[in-house]
């Protein structure tokens, strides 16, 4: 930000008249020191202060207004994610594709916003939200995979897929959406449930390791729900190559 010109700077004012000398018998006129220039440097700070404090808020931002910060995972969990179905295949078993999740409550907040558009204008209207928006990679080992209690959410995960299902249609754009055939299409979008605690043995679950958070366990797989999935079809436009 541009600095606000003062009137006048203290270089600029004239320097205090000298004291006239003292007569004889009489009391001396010469002048205290000079409090003049003390209150105008004080002056000259305040409002230097308060430029700062405006570039502050302004700094990053537009509008005067300061940037968001990306949504973190919350404590220890349970947190609720966005992965998407082959994301979730490749976690659980084929380990082919680099595999990421996003916040449920980030994808959500930053899409408001543009919900109401039509779906080509979305792509570039909700970049000005995506800074409440970050990923982080998933992955399990071999060891985790094998588990029983992953083979078990395998199980779980084959059943809500209908893996075998050959007549189903496709939901080729991931939106969501009806495709120009009418047909719904297999769930693109699924929400995944994370926490740091270790749960029971017999219950369904996968170890997994997040980027910069360690190890978590993925405990819940669910298919998103209408909005979720429409908000995801846009925010996976900006961040597909993260890991490419």
């Amino acid at each position: 930000m541009i600095r606000r010109p003062r009137s006048e700077s203290i270089a600029q004012r004239p320097a205090a008249a000298a004291s006239a000398p003292a007569k004889q018998g009489k009391a001396s006129t010469k002048t205290a020191p000079d409090e003049e220039d003390k209150i105008d440097e004080a002056e000259a700070e305040d409002e230097d202060k308060e430029v700062d404090e405006e570039d502050a808020g302004e700094e990053g931002s537009e509008g005067g207004k300061p940037e968001r910060k990306a949504y973190e995972l919350v404590g220890s969990g349970p947190n609720v994610c966005y992965l998407w179905a082959d994301g979730i295949s490749s976690l659980l078993e084929l380990d082919e594709d680099r595999a990421y999740v996003v916040l449920k409550s980030a994808a959500l907040d930053a899409f408001r916003p543009v919900a109401g558009l039509p779906k080509d204008e979305r792509f570039e209207a909700i970049e000005k939200h995506l800074d409440i928006l970050r990923t982080w990679s998933i992955d399990a080992t071999d060891e985790a995979r094998e588990a029983p209690a992953a083979q078990a959410l395998v199980k779980e995960w084959n059943e809500k897929t209908g893996k075998n299902d050959e007549e189903e249609d496709e939901d080729e754009d991931g939106d969501g959406e009806d495709d120009e055939d009418g047909g719904k299409g297999v769930q693109w979008w699924y929400e995944v449930t994370l926490q740091q605690e270790r749960p029971k043995d017999d219950t369904s679950h996968i170890e997994v390791t997040l980027e910069d958070a360690g190890i978590w366990y993925l405990t819940d797989i669910k298919p998103a729900d209408k909005e979720g999935d429409t908000a995801m079809s846009v925010v996976v436009d900006h961040t597909a190559h993260t890991y490419d």
